[in-house]
Formats: C-alpha cells, sequence, structure tokens
C-alpha cells in the first residue's frame, strides 16, 4: 500500500555515478528579483530519487509504454522529425494537446494553475 506522494513539476537533472542514477525532482518556483512582478519562473530542486541502473531502465521503458498509450489517447502528439540538414525543434518533448507549446517551467506553471503543492507558500 502506498502511503506516500511527491509531487513534483519535473525532473531538473540527471546524473549516473557509482553504478546509480539519481534523479532532481524540482518544483517550478517565482524568480527572484528585485521587486520587478512577472520576472519568470525558475526550477529548484526539492527532492532527489536514487535508484541502480537496472531500476532507472525498467523505469525508462514502463515511462515509454505510458508515452505510447497516451499518444494513442490524443492527449499528447509527437512533433514532427526535421528533415537532415534542418535546425531541430527547441524542444524535443511531446506537446501536450491543448497546451502552449513553449518548453520548460512556464508551460508546468501555466498547466497547474499554480506553483507546487508541496508548498503552502504560492508568491
Amino acid at each position: 500500500m502506498v502511503t506516500d506522494e511527491i509531487f513534483a513539476d519535473t525532473i531538473g537533472r540527471v546524473d549516473f555515478a557509482n553504478g546509480l542514477v539519481r534523479i532532481e525532482l524540482a518544483s517550478v518556483e517565482p524568480a527572484e528579483s528585485s521587486g520587478t512582478a512577472g520576472s519568470g519562473v525558475v526550477l529548484k530542486a526539492r527532492k532527489r530519487l536514487i535508484m541502480p541502473l537496472e531500476g532507472f531502465l525498467h523505469t525508462f521503458a514502463t515511462m515509454g509504454e505510458l508515452l505510447g498509450k497516451l499518444e494513442a489517447a490524443g492527449v499528447i502528439r509527437r512533433q514532427e522529425t526535421p528533415a537532415a540538414g534542418t535546425t531541430p525543434p527547441a524542444s524535443a518533448t511531446p506537446a501536450v494537446v491543448g497546451q502552449p507549446s513553449q518548453p520548460g517551467p512556464t508551460v508546468a506553471a501555466t498547466r497547474t494553475g499554480r506553483l507546487s503543492p508541496n508548498f503552502a507558500r504560492d508568491r
């Protein structure tokens, strides 16, 4: 029985060392500024998931299966592969149907309608 849940807006960084994969789970937060409103958002590492390489590869395969199901259901769509010699798109991430096509934390903040629910303080 699962008792704990952790929310992450995205993955901030993934590293491999000493046979272990370390994945930083990140939250979207307002960018610190000199009082200027609307200055954007930044990713802030909140938790780290550490697993052996075999577990990571299983997780990667499981996520690939989920992507296939989401695509089949029309929730996401693959971006066109650029022709040889052309510039690839800024983000290779599948696009969410009905969401802005901008990559990065701005999309996550827009999609959730608020900042990370892990923290009560939404600045």
